[in-house]
Formats: structure tokens, sequence, C-alpha cells
């Protein structure tokens, strides 16, 4: 709601209030606290959130005694549909949830069952509509409208996931899974308003004034000074709260069997930005694809972030790939997807034609390797998926999804580099050594360029920097090419293991990292 308007003449006339409607999915961002909105060439500053206001405003009930409370007897009157508090386990990643403010300390995780810490729990609401400060302001060409918010996205636990046999593939699909898209805020501080009652003044056809009312209104703690507000003396409801939006919908589940010998596909690291741009790029790559088979939108699915499975029996960790159909109830495309194909279900049809090199649209994505490092608008960037841009890599994405195909895919660390997405591997790191050799050349240190069957290295007076692909298992590099490489040198010097992403996307990092060892 960012304002009112007069309808009518006469005795007939009314209010009418004036709104901008979204899906809620899409409004606890753009209409989040503190943002800015614009509208016939006007600013809309949103200040907090509102019960349901009626649409019309009749003259009978504007004529009523001044100082009417208006939304008093409103069906919905109160700012939130509902609260509840959502705790993340920080092992599986699996989201908690809580209709009241857990207070146990030994909470564990409903499916890994590590320990959970109760004062983690976020307030998290569900807000029934979002309120201006009901004034317009002039937008100047200078102006940002900015969004002080992230995507987030949280999802129930995963089911249990079925066999797909002569792959390494393990999948499901559930219909009625609800899933959140959750606003944390800046810096996931959440947002703090203040219970307050607003005035309005509002002039009718005859020329007067009428004061009005309105309750449950909660403003942002920092706008409280935008419209006419007085505070209600009672506890703030919305204290470093996330804004969330739950949905039930259809959801597919995709899973390996196994982790190939010497390769890494989990990470016990809270964040390990390489492995999770390999696993988003094998998401999208085979949503992409499979809303190319289904004729759809790919926007018609909506990519929720991996996570660990882990498995009942062995209680071993894998990655989760996991999606759901974007409409509220599924759309059927899920359904559609994990249906039997010609021979074998569509989901591993699809994996096959990604990875087979005969494919009309595998040629034209492995026809452009020279001028796309990472991709482009030419493979899989889209607007619709503009906010991965900087992290969507079709190379490690193929390599993820031939990992979910066959088990003994080794990903290079045997010296075989004849798949289409690490063929040019060694080229890439090459360039990045160079890269890094001209940094060492500026700071007056010497290095030299080294390479053998494949692998490369750059060798200092103190240290040896070796290049791994970020799929590999820096611990445990298995019985391999590669490995026997590593045991040699560290024979001579100190070695240091380089992910080949923050080589070629962060040389300054590594640099750094290097000196401090030389």
């Amino acid at each position: 709601y960012h304002g009112t308007k007069l309808l009518g003449q006469g005795n007939q006339a009314r209010f009418n209030f004036t709104i901008i409607d979204r899906d809620l999915e899409l409004a606890i961002y753009e209409f989040a606290p503190g943002n800015q909105l614009l509208k016939d060439h006007q600013g809309i500053q949103c200040v907090g959130f509102t019960g349901d206001l009626s649409p019309f405003w009749s003259w009978q009930t504007i004529n009523s005694k001044v100082g009417t409370t208006y939304n008093e007897n409103f069906q919905n009157p109160e700012a939130y549909q509902e609260k509840r508090w959502l705790l993340q386990c920080e092992s599986c990643g699996t989201w908690t949830q809580f209709v009241e403010e857990p207070s146990d300390n030994e909470l564990s995780c409903g499916y890994c069952e590590s320990l959970l810490h109760s004062e983690e729990a976020k307030l998290c609401v569900v807000p029934t509509a979002f309120c201006s400060d009901f004034k317009h302001t002039k937008v100047t060409p200078a102006t940002e409208l900015r969004n002080q918010s992230h995507v987030s996205q949280a999802e129930d636990q995963p089911p249990t996931l079925a066999l797909e046999p002569h792959t390494n593939l393990r999948s499901a699909m559930i219909s009625g899974v609800r899933t959140f898209k959750v606003n944390p805020g800046i810096d996931k501080e959440g947002f703090t308003a203040e219970r307050r009652e607003r005035k309005l003044r509002l002039k009718n056809y005859q020329g007067q004034y009428r004061s009005y009312k309105l309750e449950h209104q909660h403003i942002l703690e920092s706008l409280t000074e935008r419209g006419s507000t007085t505070p209600i003396a009672s506890p703030s409801e919305f204290k470093n709260a996330w804004l969330l939006a739950p949905k039930v919908t259809d959801a597919l589940f995709l899973a390996p069997q196994s982790i190939p010998s010497g390769l890494r596909l989990i990470s016990d690291e809270q964040i390990d930005q390489p492995l999770r741009t390999a696993l988003i790029s094998a998401l999208h790559l085979f949503t992409d694809r499979a809303a190319l088979t289904l004729d759809i939108d790919p926007d018609e699915f909506e990519k929720i972030e991996p996570r660990v499975y882990i498995d009942p029996d062995t209680q071993q960790r894998f990655p989760l790939l996991q999606f759901t159909d974007r409409l509220l109830n599924g759309a059927g495309y899920c359904v559609n997807l994990y249906s039997l194909g010609v021979s074998k279900l569509k989901i591993v049809e699809i994996l096959q034609d990604i990875l087979d090199e005969r494919n009309n649209e595998t040629q034209l994505l492995l026809s452009h390797r020279k001028r796309c490092e990472s991709s482009c608008y030419n493979c899989m960037q889209r607007y619709g998926n503009r906010q991965y841009h900087g992290l969507l890599d079709w190379r490690l994405g193929m390599a993820v999804l031939r990992c979910l195909l066959d088990s003994t895919f080794s990903c290079g660390l045997d010296g075989n580099f004849a798949y289409p997405e690490i063929l040019d591997w060694g080229e890439q790191v090459k360039g990045g050594l160079q890269q890094l050799q001209a940094l060492f050349d500026d700071d007056e240190i010497e290095s030299t360029l080294h390479n053998l069957d494949g692998f490369h290295w750059i060798e200092m007076n103190s240290c040896i920097g070796f290049v791994v692909h970020p799929l590999w298992d820096k611990d445990d590099l298995g019985d391999s090419r590669c490995f026997e490489i590593y045991e040699e040198l560290t024979q001579k010097k100190h070695v240091q293991l380089i992910n080949s992403f923050r080589l070629t996307r962060r040389p300054f990092l590594v640099r750094k990292e290097l000196r401090s060892l030389t």
C-alpha cells in the first residue's frame, strides 16, 4: 500500500488504497523496508508492514467519528500471517523449523543427528502486506533503487533416494515439498520494526478533513520518523526478523551413488566457493537442458542451493542437487522428468544427452570453448539467472554431471584429459600460471613454470605451487599419476597445492599465499 485515491463524485465518492501487487516470494525482496520503488515517475519509500486494508473506503465510514480505527474489524488486520524460527544444521545444511522459539540446548538435527545451537535460531515472519510512508517524491536520474537483501533458500529434509541402474545416479521426486524463500536483510541482520499507530488526514468531496487511525502498523526502526505515527507501548514483534515466503510444490533430487576415488564433491567447510560453483553450474546445465526437452522456459524450474545428502545405510555424505517447480503446488514438470522415457527415466536420458558429444546442443556448447572461459550468453547465462553469472562454469558443471553417470570418472587425475570438460584445462592453468609469474616478476621473485603429463606447477626458491582441479581431493589424490608427480616434487621442496579455480579467478590471493612461503 503506497497511497490513497479519491474515486467518484458526491455521496458516491469513495477512497481506494493504491497498491502494487507482487507474489510474496518476490515481494519480500522488492518491498522490503528500506527499499525505494519507482512508480509513475515518483519515488515510493517502503517503511514497514501492515495488515490487510480494504480496497474501498466508503464515505459513510470516513464521515464517522473522528479518530475511528479503520482496520480494526478486518479479516486479517495483523501485519504478519505467521511466524516461526528456522535453524540450519552446520553439518548437512538442513533447515529445522520451530513454531515457538527453541530454548533446549540439546537439540539435534533430525536428519544427520548433529548438535544444533538453539541460540542461532532465526525468527522468520510471513508478512501480510507492506506499506510505504504514503508520500510520493520525485526521483532524479541519479537516484538508485537499491535492493538491500540477497536471496537465501531453505527446504525441508530430503527424501530417501532410489538407485538408478547402470549409472552412478540416485534420485527421487516428491510432491508437496515445503520450500522457503528468505530475505535475511543486510548482512543477515534481519529487520527490526516497532509496532505503531498511524494517522491519516484525508479531505472528502466537501473539502472537509478527517483524521483516521491505522493500527497494526510495524514500521522499520530507522524509518519511524517518516509519516504520522505514534508508538504503542508493547515490545517489538519484529526484532532482527527474516522475511519468509513459504511454498508447497514438487521437487526433484539428484545425488551420486558413490564419489569416484580421488575426487571431492562434498566439503566440510562452511563455504567452499569452487565446489559450490561446480554444483550450481551442474544444476543449471541440467535444468536448462530439461527445459529445452520439455519446451518450456528454464525459469519454470526453481533452483535450490546444493546441500548434503547422508546415505541412511552407510552414513556417507554426498552432494545433493535439488530443484522444484516454480508454480505453487507444482506444474507437473518435475513429475514429467521423473517419468519413463524411451527406455529409461527422462532424467537419465537428459544427463546422457548433455554428455554426448554427438548431441547438437552439446556440440554448440563445445564449439565455443576458445572464446568462453567459464560461461557466457551463448551457453549458460540468461537474464533470469543473472545473480549466478559470476559463478557459472560449464566445464565444472559437465564434470559434476559426468560423476552422476560414471563412477570411474577421475577428472584427469590419471592423466587422461580427453573428456571435453577438461580438454583445455591445462591451457587455462598455463595461462593462469603465466599471469602469476608476471606478478612475481613485479615482486622481483624468481620463478619457473613446469609441466609433465598435463600437470602444471610453478617453482620458486623455497616452495612449489602445484595446480589441482577444483574437484580433486587435496587430502587424498588416490593411486593416480597426479599423486606420483606430487610425491616426487615433495622430495625436493615444500609443495603448496593451488586450486585452479582460485588461480584463474583470484590470482592476487594465490600470490599472497605463495609469498608467505618464500
